[in-house]
């Protein structure tokens, strides 16, 4: 949901908190196994990369692939596919018999393709309607502080006897900032989601959630004001299903609807038109190497 919000006002919020050191991301007892049972496509490489993770070296290379499609409503109507490959190599030093109590995280990310929702909707708008506030004649203004709270829950609600990996339950999270730094102010988000609950699909997910987002009254208030492009709130909608066809692949259909905060946007004649209530439906799949 955060990233629906955050892309269709096509704003980055970036909150840097403590860092806790963490232990590595535990390998699999075995990367062993046929094609259907495997948890990594490419399999123990032999056996190599099962004596690799005994003695504490982990890789992974995970693939995400996204292609979504605009139904109705939106910027504009039309399809778009986007990407990511990560990379992450974990080394456990006591393992490796450098030394005790040590842990290594190397990572690497790829991104390629375009996705439906982030275009650059202001930068149109400043070159049709305001083109000298392109070329500044002062230095931007900066701050040596900023803050940002969030709270997050989860609980589930019901359970299979003995089981504590499955069930249903509900989620919560909330954000404030300081809305100056940050161009937005307050974030909500809840819903439901499942895990397990399907019969014959132990490891399958689905979720449905509500999203609202507040954008910083301080947020291009010369944009706001004058031309009428809302820049108020933004909610969002989505619902999904994950289906795990295997332990290293995930297929998952997803339908979002968004009241975006952008309430105008340029036509191709260089108008402003209004932007109405868009429906989103996407397929993601989710491969491990």
């Amino acid at each position: 949901m955060t990233t629906a919000w955050r892309a269709a006002l096509g704003l980055i919020a970036v909150v840097i908190g403590p860092v806790v050191a963490t232990a590595q991301t535990q390998a699999p007892p075995t990367y062993a196994g046929d094609i259907w049972s495997r948890p990594r496509l490419t399999g123990d490489w032999g056996g190599f990369r099962d004596q690799l993770a005994k003695k504490g070296v982990v890789f992974d290379a995970d693939l995400l692939l996204m292609p979504q499609g605009v139904l109705s409503g939106g910027r504009d109507t039309g399809a778009g596919f986007w990407g990511n490959a990560e990379y992450t190599l974990n080394v456990d030093t006591g393992k490796a018999g450098l030394w005790p109590g040590g842990f290594l995280k190397v990572a690497g990310l790829t991104g390629f393709g375009d996705t439906v929702l982030t275009q650059p909707v202001f930068l149109r708008i400043l070159e049709r309607f305001f083109p000298a506030l392109l070329t500044p004649v002062h230095p931007p203004t900066t701050s040596n502080d900023t803050w940002a709270v969030f709270y997050a829950f989860d609980q589930y609600l019901w359970q299979p006897a003995a089981e504590t990996s499955r069930g249903i339950g509900i989620f919560f999270t909330f954000g404030v900032s300081d809305g100056k730094v940050n161009p937005i102010k307050y974030s909500y988000n809840m819903g439901i989601g499942g895990n397990g609950v399907v019969p014959g699909r132990p490891h399958d997910t689905f979720g449905i959630g509500w999203a609202r987002t507040e954008v910083s009254k301080d947020f291009l208030p010369l944009l706001r004001q004058q031309l009428g492009l809302g820049l108020d709130r933004e909610d969002a909608i989505e619902m999904y299903y994950n289906a795990a066809v295997t332990p290293w692949l995930g297929v998952t259909t997803d339908l979002q609807i968004i009241d975006s905060a952008i309430k105008k946007i340029l036509s191709p004649s260089g108008r402003l038109r209004n932007v109405d209530t868009a429906v989103i439906a996407g397929l993601r799949l989710y491969m491990r190497f």
